[in-house]
């Protein structure tokens, strides 16, 4: 997806959310990010450089969108975990399981 398509389907996602539920949803994205790191680091999931950057680059135009209309804490970064092989990490959800 394109960063200009991942904005729309975003924007389209919470055209009625309220502050509250745009909240959720990012406490949400971080959660998400920190099981998949710990997926990733167990071995039992692991998405490749593609799937990392898509998931990351939908959650940034969501945060995004989010952040133009709402006032909410945006801090998704999942922690960086040992497994990345000493590459360099992917910002946001996918900060273990893929390297750039």
């Amino acid at each position: 997806m394109t960063s200009d398509k991942n904005r729309s389907v975003a924007r389209s996602f919470h055209s009625e959310a309220s502050r509250s539920e745009a909240q959720e949803r990012v406490d949400r994205i971080k959660i998400f990010g920190e099981e998949l790191a710990a997926l990733d680091e167990a071995g039992v999931l692991a998405l490749d450089e593609a799937q990392c950057r898509a998931v990351d680059e939908y959650h940034k135009a969501l945060l995004s969108s989010y952040s133009d209309d709402f006032d909410i804490d945006q801090d998704t970064r999942a922690k960086p975990s040992s497994s990345t092989g000493g590459g360099t990490a992917c910002p946001s959800t996918c900060s273990s399981s893929c390297s750039g």
